[in-house]
Parts: C-alpha cells; structure tokens; sequence
C-alpha cells in the first residue's frame, strides 16, 4: 500500500528518506571472547560454525548475538535494514547508489560490527524521478525537527516528498501522512 501511495505521487517527489533501528539490541564492538564456555547438548559447534574461522564455543556467538559478528553476520544493517529499507528501495526504484559514506559511534574492529552508524547513501536519478539521499541510523534517530513535533518510535522510516512526509512506524507497523 505505502509503495502505491509513494509511486502515485500523494507525497510528491522524494529527495530525502530516513530509515532507523534501535539495533543492535546484542553486543557489538567487542573482542572475541578469551574463555571458553561449555558447548550446550542441543548444539553442534562445529556444524554450526561451517567455513568460519574455528574458534570454541561461546555464548557470546549463539544463539542470538551471531548477527554482530562480522565471520556470522553483518551486525544492525544486515539484520534490519532488508526489513525497513524495503518500502522506499521498491516505491523510488532506487537500485545501486553512487556513493555511500558512514559514522561510526565507536572505533571498528576486526571481528564485530559498530555499536551504532549512520550510513548516507547517494542514488542517482532514476527516470522521471529525482536524486535521493537515503539515512541509515543504528542506535540513532533522524534530526528531531524532521517530526513536525511528533515523537519518532524506536525504529522507523520517514520519506519526505516535495507535498508531503510519510512516517511508517516500524515499532507498530502503521503507515501516516504527515501534513506538509
């Protein structure tokens, strides 16, 4: 529906959108662990590592924080993003940007993803559409004053058009026009 509303023009053109995560929720930009802990019964720690570099078991990998660790995933961006980048990458045709820059909130290291970012991307125009920028922010929220008053939820997305703002609260799930 959002990406009906956005290619029908009800926003106008979109040159800007902003999309964040309160992830990671799971420890990022730290050291692999020293200790090793006991494998769990109900794992198989070598099927589970495959081509990964070996290393023993540590709860810090699994279950869940597998996702911040660059050998098993692609911290906050690779978890989330394929989730709330999808709307505007489908409504503004985006495909690949010309440039990408980041801000990391912390150093990066070798084995884990940042503790937060914000990653700006350039896309070209595409068609009768024009250039965008698109804002990834990790642990971060878009400028307050891009919420016409309105507190912004833990993670979201806001396209701002020439006519219109569309906010999409990824907390709920519920799409709104902000007036312009």
């Amino acid at each position: 529906e959002s990406v009906e509303v956005i290619r029908a023009g009800a926003i106008g053109e979109v040159r800007e959108v902003h999309v964040w995560t309160n992830r990671p929720i799971w420890p990022q930009n730290i050291e692999r662990p020293a200790e090793p802990q006991p494998v769990p019964a109900t794992l198989n720690w070598d099927l589970w590592i495959g081509p990964a570099p070996a290393r023993p078991y540590h709860r810090a990998y699994a279950p869940f924080a597998w996702r911040g660790w660059w050998d098993f995933g692609t911290g906050a961006l690779g978890d989330m993003a394929c989730h709330t980048m999808n709307m505007p990458y489908m409504a503004l045709n985006l495909g690949a940007p010309t440039a990408v820059s980041a801000d990391v909130a912390h150093r990066v290291n070798n084995e884990t993803a940042p503790m937060g970012c914000t990653v700006t991307y350039e896309f070209p125009a595409r068609g009768n559409m024009p250039a965008c920028r698109l804002f990834w922010y990790e642990r971060r929220l878009p400028p307050r004053e891009l919420f016409q008053g309105q507190n912004p939820s833990g993670s979201g997305m806001l396209l701002i058009g020439s006519r219109g703002t569309m906010y999409s609260d990824s907390d709920y799930g519920g799409s709104r026009r902000l007036l312009p």
